[in-house]
């Protein structure tokens, strides 16, 4: 078995950080190795961000884990203007869990990214989903993110309920159907409201609409800004945006 979740660490200023742990036992549940991922340190020994691993699958070379981590400019916890999270993945080494290689994905600026479900792919990479904001802690957006055989990404979505990007929504679990579609489960809830099930089927390049990896203009037509329904962030953008329509 392998079991994945965190752990808290004191730096040299006692302050707490987390770290991702993975444990691996044999079929008996009797210990053959822990490792805790820690976050690296400055140069006055202060922890510089967290880690947390929320799921794990297995490979006849490894396990993948999926998570996020934290990076903070300051010291103050757990919010604050200063500190960024990114959705994490990486692939642990099924002899002693050493890193073979890990991602940190999204956007620079965005205060929450986290992967809450990783699945190998039928072409031999991965699918992770999970939910992000757009550094507003009070609205948050389901994703899906697809990568290679690496971890590097290839594309990714995002999702609103309905339309709406009022409503919180997270994305909790992904399966991969024979039709090469996915089928993705987590939950909406309108303004903090009452959450209620959710799902949404997407195809092979995770569109809920087929074509949208590859739309293209066929007009332009000036309108007045407050009309726009679509919304492209950050801007400007190095290695990803997020467009939400």
């Amino acid at each position: 078995f392998v079991f994945v979740g965190l752990t808290s660490n004191a730096d040299s200023l006692q302050h707490y950080y987390f770290s991702a742990f993975v444990i691996k036992t044999d079929r008996n549940g009797n210990l053959q190795w822990s490792k805790t991922y820690s976050p690296p340190l400055d140069s006055v020994g202060r922890f510089t961000s967290d880690a947390v691993a929320d799921d794990v699958i297995e490979e006849p070379d490894g396990f993948v884990v999926a998570g996020h981590r934290y990076a903070r400019k300051n010291y103050v916890f757990p919010y604050n203007p200063d500190f960024f999270q990114k959705a994490w993945v990486a692939k642990l080494s099924k002899l002693n869990g050493s890193i073979i290689w890990e991602r940190n994905i999204g956007v620079d600026t965005a205060k929450y990214q986290r992967f809450y479900k990783v699945i190998k792919t039928k072409d031999g990479g991965y699918a992770l989903c999970g939910a992000f904001d757009l550094g507003d802690q009070e609205k948050f957006y389901s994703c899906m993110v697809k990568t290679d055989a690496q971890g590097d990404s290839l594309w990714a979505r995002s999702f609103t309920f309905a339309g709406n990007d009022s409503f919180f929504t997270v994305l909790y679990n992904i399966y991969e159907t024979i039709d090469n579609s996915y089928l993705l489960t987590g939950y909406a809830e309108p303004n903090f409201g009452n959450p209620f099930p959710w799902v949404v089927k997407v195809d092979s390049m995770g569109c809920l609409i087929p074509g949208c990896d590859t739309m293209t203009a066929t007009g332009i037509k000036e309108t007045p800004e407050e009309t726009i329904g679509v919304k492209v962030y950050p801007n400007p953008a190095s290695d990803m945006v997020y467009v939400l329509m």
